[in-house]
């Protein structure tokens, strides 16, 4: 479990990032984030999210699961990143991905929505 105190950043947050291999040897990453109420990301993730939701399509779900999967384990590609090339980049490899990325590098948070 990795804990980061950002309460007084410009996130204005907490986040938990808790890291669990299963029984196949798998690595689970779960992360977890408090938002201070009324801060600029109050409420931003959710509206983020309701977006992809509406543009999602089965075949870009399946891209976006499968670059996930092709991903080495320590390679911290944030899940928005995935979602980005797919939807907005039209990626559809691996490859493709890598490429993308090269080319829309993230430092901090992405913000970003569809």
């Amino acid at each position: 479990m990795e804990f980061r105190n950002l309460a007084e950043t410009g996130e204005c947050c907490f986040e938990f990032h808790l890291s669990v291999r299963d029984e196949r040897g798998d690595l689970w990453r779960l992360d977890m984030i408090q938002i201070r109420r009324g801060s600029r990301y109050d409420g931003y993730f959710e509206q983020v999210a309701d977006r992809i939701r509406e543009v999602l399509t089965p075949e870009r779900r399946r891209t976006i699961l499968m670059l996930k999967c092709a991903a080495p384990e320590a390679a911290g590609i944030m899940g928005l990143e995935y979602c980005r090339a797919v939807i907005e980049g039209g990626v559809r490899s691996w490859p493709e991905f890598i490429a993308w990325r090269a080319m829309n590098p993230v430092s901090g948070i992405l913000a970003w929505r569809p």
